[in-house]
């Protein structure tokens, strides 16, 4: 890579090393609470998920977390499941220019080296590791995920590893180093979009604890290389991005917009590139089976060449269909997570029976649009011939806003833990400043995998048969 692809990784940690909570605009640091509040939400829904108990369950069998009990769970295991049960249900934040999901990575990162360094600038270590995920990969380029890897996985790693060097107050070039041995540490592929099996629901938990691990490994003076992005063999080199795209992408100065300002809260548990086909359908529904005669939607390439599922055989491949999502929101509420839960049962019925009638066609607006406004058109023909259509567009135009992260993180929250519970949480979140906040947060909410209530398993759409196969 050329020279000036070497200088912007070097601006680069000048620029992610001068983060902190200060430098930030008041919207800013109001943006990154309403992450964190957003990140807890999809955290604790996600313990209840029967691929959560899977991995807690690895983690103790391998000896990476304890055998008995949540005292003495490691900083890495803690990572690990925090990433992985807030990235359980397709459900957490993207960062909407670059299509990746940088609070399932950073903030449970954070989180377990808040155990290591509480007193640390926790909206500034989280920031960082935003900024740093934002801008890799857009300096990957689009054609990066287009080819099949999963940037959350993959870049998630290194982002984790600055954001943790933050929140221990590591300088600049051992953040640096600390980078390059997270670059030899993440991973994930898209090879799990038409399935079978649950595998991609780890990426964000193993990337989160890696990335604790490299900075963790610099602390103790093993080391990465300083110039892992754009050296010799660098990641950007071994993955094709241009150089001038690589150091646009990496060096520029910080300010706005910021990457936590760019963050799209989920409304819907699907692939965030269905999102605007979704919001689309949801302006034509709610109808009935009975009502429709067709349905087309107009979408980007990539929808049509990784999110085309017309029928889904479990769950994540639900969530990234674009036929049976916009199936969901024309016959109800598509912020519900039941029919994505099962959407092979019965009561899933009318879901997947018009998604297999839906029909994908490219949108050039829409193209246009993608990623940083995720756009599309549905067109439905009516029995009788009439034609209801809506042109949508799912876009990060202002900082994410608290109410909307409330708003989400009780109901998704309200039937798993207590009313008093909830106000702690949400006490520590909005007075968000260092380690013992976050750690307080935590402290309120469940733990580990979770058996929820009775009454809520069938609401968030636990398979039955999860009671038995956790401990």
């Amino acid at each position: 890579m050329e020279r000036d692809g070497q200088d912007a990784e070097a601006r680069l940690y000048q620029v992610l090393g001068a983060v902190t909570a200060r430098s930030l605009p008041n919207t800013s640091r109001e943006a990154v609470r309403a992450l964190v509040l957003d990140h807890l939400a999809c955290r604790v829904h996600g313990l209840t998920m029967p691929w959560t108990g899977s991995a807690w369950r690895a983690l103790r069998e391998s000896g990476v977390a304890p055998a008995e009990g949540e005292e003495g769970l490691t900083p890495f295991s803690a990572a690990y499941l925090g990433g992985t049960a807030a990235h359980a249900f397709d459900f957490d934040d993207t960062h909407l220019p670059t299509m990746t999901h940088p609070g399932a990575v950073v903030i449970p990162a954070v989180a377990a080296a808040a155990r290591l360094a509480p007193d640390g600038d926790v909206l500034g270590a989280i920031a960082a590791g935003y900024e740093a995920m934002a801008r890799i990969t857009a300096a990957l380029g689009r054609e990066f995920g287009d080819r099949g890897f999963h940037a959350t996985g993959q870049v998630g790693a290194m982002a984790a590893a600055v954001a943790v060097s933050r929140q221990l107050a590591l300088p600049p070039a051992s953040l640096a180093r600390a980078l390059g041995a997270a670059a030899s540490m993440g991973a994930g592929i898209k090879a799990f979009v038409h399935g079978p099996g649950n595998i991609k629901r780890l990426h964000a938990g193993h990337a989160a604890a890696h990335g604790l691990l490299a900075a963790v490994l610099e602390r103790q003076g093993l080391s990465g290389p300083d110039q892992a992005l754009t050296g010799a063999f660098g990641f950007l080199v071994v993955h094709g991005a241009a150089g001038s795209l690589g150091a646009a992408a990496l060096g520029r100065d910080l300010g706005p917009p910021y990457a936590v300002d760019e963050v799209h809260l989920k409304r819907y548990p699907a692939c965030a590139a269905v999102h605007g086909a979704v919001l689309a359908a949801s302006r034509i529904g709610p109808l009935t089976l009975r009502d429709i005669d067709s349905v087309t939607v107009g979408t980007s390439a990539r929808a049509l060449a990784q999110n085309s599922i017309p029928r889904p055989h479990d769950s994540l491949t639900a969530q990234y269909s674009t036929e049976f999502a916009v199936a969901t929101a024309l016959l109800g509420d598509p912020s519900e997570v039941e029919p994505y839960a099962d959407p092979t049962g019965g009561a899933a019925g009318p879901v997947r029976a018009l998604a297999a009638d839906v029909r994908l066609v490219l949108d050039q607006r829409s193209e246009a649009a993608y990623p940083t406004i995720n756009a599309a058109r549905v067109d439905v023909v009516l029995r009788g011939g009439r034609v209801a259509s809506a042109y949508a567009e799912v876009s990060a135009t202002a900082s994410p806003a608290w109410s909307d992260a409330e708003a989400k993180f009780l109901r998704l929250t309200s039937s798993l833990v207590d009313a008093s519970s909830q106000q702690r949480a949400l006490a520590s979140v909005r007075g968000l400043e260092s380690g013992h906040d976050l750690l307080t947060a935590l402290a309120a909410l469940p733990g580990l995998p979770f058996e929820p209530p009775a009454p809520a398993q069938q609401r968030l759409g636990v398979p039955a048969e999860s009671a038995a196969a956790r401990e």
